[in-house]
């Protein structure tokens, strides 16, 4: 085929293609005109004339333009899947601010390396050579490990300044090829806080009093720099310094490494009015080395009061506080605004049990009314709610809330003078004057206090209370507990066999039983940690007593007289003692705990609780552990108290298998040679005897102790 008839089909396909677009085009977009300029006129009838003249040379161009691409594509892409040299790169870790202690250490410069980058030398090295900072600092490189270099400054790093780490090329083996040889960071900025601002009154001089500020500085700064920008202002314009003291009103003097500014001023007067004074550092601050300056201006305000603001009564609250003997008392707790001696303030203190509020027709029918509501959506919630457990740990109060004053405005004068006085005392505190004052009562009753201090009482420095203060705020309420008497573990097995239980505010008591079986005394002893009485369970969410044990549960009622005050029971365990039915190993082990329970809810009380394991035996296990690792075991009989001969005492492995066993003398004695080396499933975990059906046990690892209840 001819190239001219090549060429022809080839502009026929390409005039149709071109023919389908235009109709295509006029269908869904209308006709366009265009004419093209003259010298595209003149170009395609140029390119027509030379293409009719000369057509085996457009054909050949189009081949040769054809392969030169092809041979271009395959080009890059050989170059592109050549092996590359691997460049090591370097990323330096943020310098920190040099941390305020009376020894400075100065912070390191750290740089990780992508991979190792040392000479095998270096590594061994105290200093290397062959980097260096720009600005220089004094100091010394060193490697920490193939890829981590470090610089250790033997000076403090200068507050916002740019440095460069500049390597050799020598500096690193030649197989190492870097990224870059140069790279930067730069220190943190100088700044300054204000830490404390406070009023300042001398202990010893009541009339005197200033302004004290504590300033930390990231830098030191030289002596009398901050002078010429701290700012002392009052907003309200109050002249509270002497009209002879000159301005600034302050001294500065300087703390550790004149990085803590300690800013005093003059003594001050209180103003007529309450105001705010004002501390300024303006920017500009410059520091002691390199010359760095703040950036910004900080403030903070302060509450100056007049004379008669000055001491108020900021808060009242009441508690409940343990004393030394772990018995609950009721406190109320006063946070005055100024110093003031707690016996002082008792003076103006009063304190009343306030009647019942009486209740209008009114707010009769209310109470009804919501009451009937609370009734049903307590019955469409209950069987919901019907699992979750009480955890209110308070006495609950009979009061009702429509009988309840909430506010000393709302005591008329009459009900405060039939309100019964409650006797106090003050609680001695450690400062003779103090803005934070307690005060004991005993109260056994529900109900509201009202709580006042009256005017005139005077704060140290001849501060008045300018007017008397009032609150009104519940009885604090004890709370609802119980405890197991006594601080051991162990219950003679000829004896009463009863625990002591301290409750207060409950009508019952559950308590959960959970008696391990002789033969988990080696899990008993290797997954729990502590005193022999409280043992805790290592990870307790995965195995704890019940993996060990058979659990019964008892309740048992409590002749609440009183809540308020303290009940005394005694839980038996003789019937726990029995052997099993079914003939188990269970004896005289138990975990026993002790919970509130509510019987008009059936529902324990969670915050009430105490536990204690116990050990029912009449078999005194004592051990001595001598120089060389071996043992000496003395068993006696608890209830006679004689040596108890003859008896077979086995050391437990953790997998429950003796290690080793021996039988006692005479005396009650037997030996034991070392286990030190033992391991694995032959770890000694407890020394066990056995008596009949009478088991004892004591743990092998030291720290254990086996106290008895009483």
């Amino acid at each position: 085929m001819k190239t001219s008839e090549i060429l022809a089909k080839f502009n026929d396909s390409t005039s149709r293609i071109a023919r389908a677009m235009r109709r295509f085009a006029e269908l869904y977009f209308g006709n366009f005109s265009w004419r093209p300029p003259g010298w595209l006129s003149r170009t395609a009838a140029g390119w027509g004339r030379f293409q009719r003249a000369h057509p085996r040379l457009i054909l050949s161009a189009m081949i040769a333009i054809f392969v030169i691409s092809c041979g271009g594509a395959w080009t890059w892409n050989w170059y592109s899947h050549l092996p590359k040299p691997r460049k090591v790169s370097a990323k330096i870790v943020p310098i920190e601010v040099t941390k305020l202690e009376k020894e400075l250490k100065f912070p390191r410069l750290v740089i990780y390396f992508s991979e190792s980058a040392a000479r095998l030398e270096d590594l061994k090295k105290p200093s290397v050579q062959g980097v260096r900072l720009e600005p220089h600092l004094s100091g010394a490189w060193h490697w920490v490990q193939g890829d981590i270099l470090v610089f250790q400054p033997s000076e403090d790093w200068p507050a916002d300044q740019k440095f460069s780490v500049i390597f050799d090329k020598s500096f690193f083996p030649r197989h190492v090829l870097m990224e870059r040889l140069i790279h930067e960071t730069q220190t943190p900025p100088f700044s300054i806080a204000i830490k404390e601002l406070e009023i300042y009154q001398d202990p010893t001089n009541p009339t005197r009093r200033e302004i004290s500020a504590t300033l930390e500085l990231t830098h030191a700064v030289d002596p009398g720099e901050l002078d010429r920008h701290v700012q002392l202002t009052m907003v309200g314009g109050s002249n509270i310094f002497s009209a002879n003291d000159p301005a600034p009103h302050f001294n500065t003097t300087y703390g550790l490494h004149r990085r803590v500014a300690y800013v005093h001023s003059s003594p001050i007067a209180l103003p007529d009015q309450d105001d705010f004074l004002k501390l300024t550092v303006t920017k500009g601050v410059r520091t002691a080395q390199g010359g760095a300056q703040t950036r910004d201006a900080i403030e903070e305000k302060l509450r100056i009061p007049s004379v008669a603001s000055m001491f108020q009564i900021d808060s009242i609250q009441t508690t409940i506080a343990r004393d030394k003997n772990g018995e609950p008392e009721q406190l109320i707790v006063l946070t005055t605004t100024a110093d003031i001696s707690t016996r002082e303030l008792a003076k103006a203190l009063q304190i009343r049990l306030l009647p019942k509020r009486k209740v209008s027709e009114a707010e009769k029918e209310a109470e009804v009314e919501s009451s009937e509501e609370g009734d049903q959506t307590s019955e469409d919630s209950g069987a919901s709610n019907e699992e979750t457990d009480s955890d209110d740990d308070s006495v609950g109060s009979q009061v009702k809330e429509t009988e309840l004053w909430k506010s000393a405005t709302d005591v008329p004068d009459d009900v405060l003078e039939a309100a019964r006085p409650v006797v106090f005392a003050p609680v001695e505190s450690e400062k003779p004057q103090g803005r934070q004052h307690a005060f004991r009562l005993r109260v056994e009753s529900d109900g509201e206090l009202y709580v006042r201090v009256n005017k005139g009482v005077r704060a140290f420095g001849g501060f008045p209370l300018s007017e008397d203060y009032s609150a009104v705020v519940n009885v604090p309420a004890l709370p609802r507990e119980v405890q197991i008497e006594g601080q051991g573990g162990l219950l003679a097995l000829n004896g009463e066999r009863k625990l002591s239980i301290r409750s207060r505010g409950l009508n019952a008591i559950e308590y959960e039983i959970a008696r391990v079986a002789t033969t988990q005394i080696n899990h008993l002893v290797s997954q729990t940690e502590g005193k022999f009485q409280h043992p805790r369970f290592q990870v307790s969410d995965l195995f704890n007593e019940e993996n060990i044990s058979r659990i019964a549960l008892e309740r048992q009622p409590i002749a609440l007289e009183n809540k308020w005050k303290a009940n005394y029971s005694a839980f038996d365990f003789s019937e726990h003692l029995r052997k099993p039915a079914d003939g188990g190993s269970e004896r005289g082990l138990f975990f026993v705990t002790a919970r509130g329970w509510d019987p008009l809810t059936k529902k324990p009380i969670k915050a009430a609780k105490d536990s204690r394991f116990i050990l029912v035996t009449d078999i005194g296990i004592l051990t001595k552990k001598n120089a060389d690792g071996t043992h000496d075991v003395f068993l006696i009989s608890i209830k006679e108290g004689k040596p108890l001969p003859n008896l077979v005492v086995d050391l437990l492995g953790k997998n429950g298998i003796p290690i080793q066993s021996a039988t006692t003398d005479a005396n009650g004695h037997c030996a034991f040679g070392s286990v030190e080396k033992s391991t694995r499933e032959k770890t000694p975990v407890a020394f066990v005897a056995r008596n009949g059906d009478d088991v004892s046990f004591i743990p092998y690892a030291e720290g254990f102790r086996l106290k008895p209840k009483w």
